[in-house]
């Protein structure tokens, strides 16, 4: 089915780009009645911090003086924050090492659950009327949230009267930042607060769309805001990664992307691709990526490192320090030297079968180094452009 908004552009917004920059810079002069919306609270509260000049929160947060009113169903949170987000890592032995490897999410374990979170992430109003157990008294918690948002816009996404004036409606502009994360659940949401005779503006990039398929997208199709765009654009003011680098990432993504690296990489410096074994620890300060939690804590081991940061939130500096990360936590982070351990067998197989899932992924993890990105021997072979 295709399905297109009169009112929906996108701009992509290649890494380092200055997505965010532009969104701060520009905020002052959007009309009075807009609003921001934020892939995370964290994502809110950076944008606030920066200045922002318009209102900015998660989707759930700006929709919930409206969901509250016809959702007639308690959301529950997630919970407080794991000990491995608030701290460093001690060394192999620590608790909270084990709790993020234990922690990760399981396939087998969830299958039920995740083919739920896919059908209700991937529903959208113009498909028809929304999954008929979301109005089931007993649901899962962890998708309180988005069940509550699916029940407001199968109810036509009406305005709550009791909502305040603090509360976004009818916007004469509604921007969404990272929006390749937003499945069609999160971008009916969105549109449902954008006036008919407004405008919707999407910045992302859909190469780095490596949660698609949790959302319930295909890992082969631009994620939803793409496909229901009426224009599309480029933000061509630098990129983060130069040559030769740019040009082996835009080559990895083609398959499922196809962007010239001309178009968008930077031409004042140069990202090189080096050579490195994984069995030796790297000198010097940087951001090592695995492609799972397991991969990282095994590094971990065989390198023996102590106060190690594991997760975004507690990385601070490169000055002679290690950070050691999955790619999907890693999203948004950026480093002059970046050391990819090895794929596994399966990865490796999926990656020259050109899976978009894992190209994305390689491409993620790629575009996170702006001097040096350091390959093992099979994927500096792989990637060479």
């Amino acid at each position: 089915m295709t399905h297109k908004d009169p009112r929906l552009s996108t701009l992509d917004g290649p890494p380092g780009s200055g997505k965010t920059t532009l969104l701060v810079k520009e905020s002052g002069g959007w009309p009075e009645n807009s609003a921001v919306v934020a892939y995370t609270r964290d994502a809110a509260s950076e944008l606030r911090r920066r200045g922002i000049s318009r209102p900015a929160g998660t989707i759930h947060a700006l929709t919930w003086p409206h969901v509250k009113a016809v959702a007639n169903m308690p959301v529950y949170r997630r919970g407080p924050s794991a000990d491995y987000k608030r701290r460093k890592i001690r060394g192999v032995n620590d608790p909270a090492l084990r709790q993020w490897v234990q922690t990760a999410p399981s396939k087998s374990a969830k299958k039920m659950l995740q083919e739920m979170a896919a059908e209700l992430h991937a529903w959208a109003p113009h498909r028809g009327a929304a999954p008929a157990w979301i109005w089931n008294p007993k649901f899962p918690r962890s998708l309180s949230h988005s069940i509550a948002l699916a029940r407001w816009l199968d109810r036509g996404a009406p305005r709550n009267p009791e909502a305040g004036d603090d509360a976004v409606w009818d916007l004469e502009l509604g921007v969404m930042d990272e929006g390749q994360d937003a499945g069609a659940l999160e971008m009916s949401a969105f549109l449902a607060l954008v006036a008919p005779t407004g405008k919707a503006l999407v910045v992302g990039d859909p190469g780095q769309a490596i949660f698609q398929e949790s959302k319930g997208g295909k890992a082969g199709e631009l994620p939803p805001a793409w496909r229901w765009a009426v224009e599309n654009d480029i933000l061509a003011q630098g990129f983060r990664c130069g040559q030769p680098l740019a040009q082996a990432a835009s080559r990895v993504l083609r398959p499922f992307y196809n962007v010239d690296p001309e178009t968008f990489c930077a031409q004042t410096h140069n990202t090189e691709l080096e050579l490195w074994d994984p069995a030796n620890r790297p000198f010097g300060g940087g951001l090592v990526l695995g492609f799972s939690r397991r991969v990282v804590a095994q590094c971990i081991e065989d390198w023996g490192m102590t106060d190690v940061s594991i997760t975004p939130a507690t990385r601070t500096s490169e000055s002679g320090e290690l950070s050691v990360s999955t790619i999907h936590a890693a999203k948004g982070c950026q480093a002059k030297n970046c050391f990819l351990l090895p794929f596994s067998r399966p990865m490796m197989q999926k990656l020259r079968a050109e899976e978009p899932s894992v190209l994305k992924l390689c491409y993620t993890a790629m575009t996170r180094a702006s001097s040096k990105l350091y390959l093992p021997l099979e994927m500096y072979l792989e990637l060479q452009p």
